[in-house]
């Protein structure tokens, strides 16, 4: 240390008004480097809590709807009235809805599997939303949420599901028709659950690509999913 004060005596003022400063210098940018790291480091930690919270409530809601769920898989919804007495109705066609409700106001007026089914569209558009703007991680987001079931053809297994099969009537009622196919009712709204249409996609790509989270741990874990 006397050395160093030694040749720091024997330095001109200028030359150590200049090492003073580059020493500043780059102290501040330690501590700027220092900082944004720890700021990244601290927004990280927020956005893993915001997705961890956003997972929680995806789980909480799906779980509400397994009455809602079940009932299109099966292709009729159980309603129980104010005297406790349970009522079956059947999911309808696309030509019954237009025989029975040739008005959307008497479709929502008299439908009475309709709020069980806009409940689970609604969700799933919800869903379709935040896939679309990337706000949740498909691959992820179907592990919690099963958004169609099998295809109900054997032949074709990328085709529609017990799910899809029972709200497409629904959906396409509200659009105006099959597409394609002219109709004189005029639409509710043509681009009605189309991210809906979106997650669906999704879905069926991610069947092909399934998460295997276990297999780099396979030695830890003792477990290989199938291939």
């Amino acid at each position: 240390m006397t050395e160093f004060y030694a040749l720091w005596d024997a330095l001109p003022t200028g030359e150590k008004a200049n090492w003073v400063s580059a020493i500043g210098t780059w102290t501040g940018m330690i501590f700027t480097v220092l900082a944004l790291f720890l700021a990244g480091y601290q927004l990280r930690r927020q956005a893993n809590t915001a997705r961890a919270e956003s997972f929680s409530r995806i789980a909480h809601e799906w779980t509400a709807m397994y009455k809602a769920r079940n009932d299109v898989i099966s292709g009729q919804v159980v309603i129980t009235d104010s005297r406790g007495e349970r009522h079956v109705h059947k999911l309808k066609t696309l030509d019954e809805l237009e025989e029975l409700y040739p008005t959307y106001d008497l479709f929502f007026k008299n439908c009475v599997e309709w709020p069980e089914i806009r409940q689970l569209c609604n969700f799933f558009e919800k869903l379709g939303v935040a896939v679309h703007q990337r706000f949740l991680e498909p691959q992820f987001l179907f592990i919690l949420v099963t958004v169609d079931t099998k295809s109900a053809d054997p032949l074709n297994p990328d085709g529609p599901g017990a799910i899809e099969l029972h709200l497409a009537p629904y959906i396409q009622y509200l659009r105006g028709g099959k597409p394609g196919k002219k109709s004189r009712r005029i639409a509710y709204r043509k681009d009605i659950y189309v991210f809906y249409d979106y997650l669906l996609n999704e879905w069926r790509h991610q069947r092909h690509h399934p998460m295997r989270p276990y297999r780099a741990w396979s030695r830890r874990y003792r477990f290989n999913p199938p291939r």
